[in-house]
C-alpha cells in the first residue's frame, strides 16, 4: 500500500487498520474528516469584533471604504490594524505609487538626459493624476 502522507500512516497504525486490508478504506475515511475539521479549526480566526452602527454612520463607513476600494469589513479591519501598528491607511495607494513614478521618471530626465520638454510632460501628468487624487478623495 502506497502511502504519501506519514499522518495518515501513523493514524493507520494506531487505528490498527494495517493489520486487516479490509479497514483501510474506512481508517482513510474517518482520518480524512478528522483533518478536515481540524484544518477547519485552524484556518478560522480565533477571535472576532462585532461592532455596531447607526445606518448613518454604516453609510459614512461604507463611502469611506468606496474611496479606498474596499468593502466596510475589510476597510474597517485596515483601519484598526493600521491604527495599532501606528502606519496611516492611504486611499488608493497604488494611484498615489504611479504619481510618484511619473514625478521620479521626471527627475531621471532632467538629472540623465537634459530633456527639458520630456521632463515637463510628465510633470504635467504627475499634477494631472494628483489632482484628479485629491478631487476623488475630497468627494467620499
Amino acid at each position: 500500500m502506497k502511502v504519501r502522507s506519514k499522518e495518515l500512516w501513523d493514524y493507520l497504525e494506531q487505528s490498527g487498520a494495517l493489520d486487516s486490508p479490509e479497514l483501510i478504506p474506512e481508517a482513510k475515511t474517518a482520518f480524512r474528516k478528522i483533518y478536515k475539521k481540524n484544518w477547519r479549526k485552524d484556518a478560522k480566526r480565533s477571535k472576532e469584533l462585532h461592532p455596531s452602527f447607526t445606518r448613518i454612520e454604516f453609510e459614512q463607513i461604507g463611502l469611506r471604504a468606496k474611496l479606498f476600494g474596499l468593502r466596510p469589513t475589510t476597510y474597517a479591519r485596515n483601519l484598526i490594524l493600521s491604527a495599532q501598528q501606528e502606519l496611516a491607511l492611504v486611499p488608493n495607494k497604488q494611484h498615489l505609487l504611479e504619481i510618484q513614478q511619473c514625478i521620479g521618471m521626471a527627475e531621471n530626465a532632467i538629472l540623465k538626459d537634459m530633456d527639458i520638454a520630456e521632463a515637463s510632460r510628465l510633470l504635467l501628468r504627475a499634477e494631472e493624476m494628483l489632482a484628479h487624487y485629491l478631487n476623488q478623495s475630497s468627494v467620499a
